[in-house]
């Protein structure tokens, strides 16, 4: 998956949660709750995280300065939860290019160059910044969610498992 993305693993709760656990449950419990919390996740991101209208007209209001805001519905409609690396890893993430902009945020630097306004006058525009600001919707989602829910999900998943030995 191109784009943004989020590796559950890397957290240090989920972790310690699988640290905890037997070795001989530790599987199916880690797989099952990791893939619970990877579609949390990618459901809060798309659902709280990038909100939704930022005035009348979408096309012509400027962004929100801290929050993403929903303009096309094509950055939210592209998270989604990779499980091609199952059970080692459950992956969030979107496949669109601007993702990685919007969750990490960059600056660049924009060369003088000649521009054409709608009248067809040419103009000079000067070197200069662009730079836009972070505004992540992945890592606030698992943030949340892992802080919130992981425990329910572990506890939930560590259930079934031990009804099914």
């Amino acid at each position: 998956m191109n784009g943004a993305r989020i590796n559950l693993r890397d957290s240090k709760r989920i972790r310690a949660f699988l640290d905890d656990l037997d070795p001989a449950t530790r599987g199916s419990v880690s797989d099952q709750a990791l893939e619970s919390i990877a579609r949390l996740t990618e459901q809060r991101a798309k659902e709280v995280e990038i909100v939704r209208g930022r005035g009348r007209n979408t096309e012509t209001s400027p962004p929100l300065p801290k929050q993403l805001s929903f303009r096309s519905g094509r950055l939210s409609g592209s998270i989604s939860t990779d499980t091609s690396q199952r059970p080692k890893q459950f992956v969030v993430g979107s496949t669109v290019v601007y993702a990685p902009v919007h969750e990490l945020g960059l600056s660049v630097s924009v060369p003088a160059h000649n521009r054409t306004n709608a009248d067809g006058k040419k103009y000079r525009v000067k070197a200069h910044k662009a730079k836009f600001p972070k505004r992540p919707f992945l890592e606030p989602a698992a943030t949340h969610v892992i802080s919130t829910q992981a425990e329910k999900v572990f506890r939930k998943a560590l259930q079934r498992a031990r009804g099914h030995a």
